[in-house]
Parts: structure tokens; sequence; C-alpha cells
């Protein structure tokens, strides 16, 4: 239907690895020569997960982004800043408390949260900082391995779960 198409892992037949981060491709030399020669004028470039390196990458190469800037981005999807930024504007969230995870006691969450109650960091990748927590002994477990990490530990809110990656 006359729309380009440009795969970087064909490109490179001696390679038999896969990219999974946008920056990286962006950065890769027949990636750059692809846009410079099917952009007819400033190239607008779209992407999933905003960072520092496509940022860079953007300004030097003069493209525009069709993306959040990461300052932005890592403001907005740090649980953490975003769970305490939405109490602070009074915007319906979770109980829950924010803090080191050592600090917590699970008589006191249990008591407050219900059972389970959830413990996030803030940031994390498809859901591996994020535990669901039934037992007094997988809180201990979690306090060993991450007892100084700063957490958000909230009550659990059932129902299914959506994500908007707009």
């Amino acid at each position: 239907r006359g729309v380009k198409v440009f795969c970087l892992s064909r490109e490179i037949s001696s390679w038999k690895g896969t990219y999974r981060n946008s920056g990286k491709i962006l950065e890769h030399e027949l990636v750059k020569k692809y846009i410079e020669r099917n952009s007819n004028e400033t190239p607008y470039v779209m992407f999933f997960k905003p960072s520092y390196k496509i940022d860079h990458i953007c300004s030097k190469m003069g493209y525009i982004k069709l993306g959040n800037d990461s300052r932005l981005n890592k403001m907005f999807e740090d649980k953490i800043n975003f769970y305490e930024l939405c109490k602070k504007e009074k915007l319906p969230v979770p109980k829950g408390y924010v803090g080191k995870l050592k600090e917590f006691n699970f008589g006191e969450l249990k008591k407050s949260l219900n059972l389970p109650f959830v413990i996030q960091f803030g940031r994390g990748w498809a859901g591996r900082t994020t535990f669901f927590v039934e037992t007094e002994r997988e809180f201990r477990i979690l306090i060993k391995k991450y007892g100084e990490m700063k957490v958000k530990v909230t009550k659990k809110i059932g129902g299914p779960t959506f994500l908007n990656n707009a």
C-alpha cells in the first residue's frame, strides 16, 4: 500500500540477535541513512519508550520526536512519584504509604491495607518490581532482598488492569 518499511535485523545478515532498544536502533548508521534517504523534510520519529539517548540523537540529528521527553516520562512513569503527585493533587489513589521497605511493619500493613497488599518500586519493567504480599514470610523475604529500596505499599484493588501507552 505504498508504506515504506525498514527492518534492521534483515539488513544486518551477519547478526543473529534482536535490537530491543529504540535508542540503539535509532543510532545505527543504516537506520540514519534510511531516514535521510526517505525524508523530504525534517524527519518525525515515533518510539515506544522515551530515553535520554533518543532525546540526544533526535536533537543531534534534527529529528522531531513524536513522543514524550525522557524527563517528563521519568516523572510520570515512576510509580512512587506519580502516586505522591496524585495524592498532592487530591486525585483518587489506593490507600497506601511510601518509604524504605525495611521501615514497614507487616502487622500494621495487614491491619491497615488487608491482605494481599501491593509493594512496588518506583521503576521496573513488565511487572518485575510489583509484589502481591499475602504472608509475613513473603514480606520478610522482600525485606531481606530489597530492604533499603524506597517503595510504595498500597491496598490491592480488584478488577481488570488496563495499560495506555499513548
